[in-house]
């Protein structure tokens, strides 16, 4: 009987695992038709809408390579947690990316950012 109730268990989580990669698709779908369909002269607008759909599908996709650690790893980490370090991690390639595209990425904008990303995912890992 308690073998049954273990079976049950890890099919319930293998249907979880294919939400993020699903999600991953469905970004990468929607990004690619509003990059293709819109003018290259949209303004604000557009770039603000590029923009946040990079920090989605940058979002979905670390959550789902740290779901894939988190499951091989087999670490006990709560689900705020894991969605704090996705955001976290996520933010940070938005704020590299963004400097990249003004042409004022430099080397100590990398530690900075770096410094930031480890200060931040340690406080993040401790208190949640």
């Amino acid at each position: 009987m308690q073998n049954d109730q273990i079976e049950v268990d890890v099919n319930k989580n293998s249907k979880l695992s294919l939400r993020p990669f699903l999600f991953l698709l469905i970004l990468f779908v929607c990004m690619a038709i509003i990059l293709s369909t819109t003018s290259p002269n949209g303004g604000p607008v557009y770039i603000l809408i590029f923009w946040l759909m990079l920090f989605l599908l940058l979002l979905s996709f670390v959550y789902a390579i740290l779901f894939i650690i988190k499951r091989s790893l087999y670490k006990k980490i709560s689900t705020r947690s894991h969605l704090y370090l996705s955001i976290n991690f996520s933010l940070g390639l938005i704020m590299v990316l963004g400097l990249k595209s003004l042409g004022q990425l430099d080397l100590i904008d990398l530690i900075l950012v770096a410094s930031f990303e480890f200060i931040s995912n340690f406080y993040i890992l401790r208190r949640f």
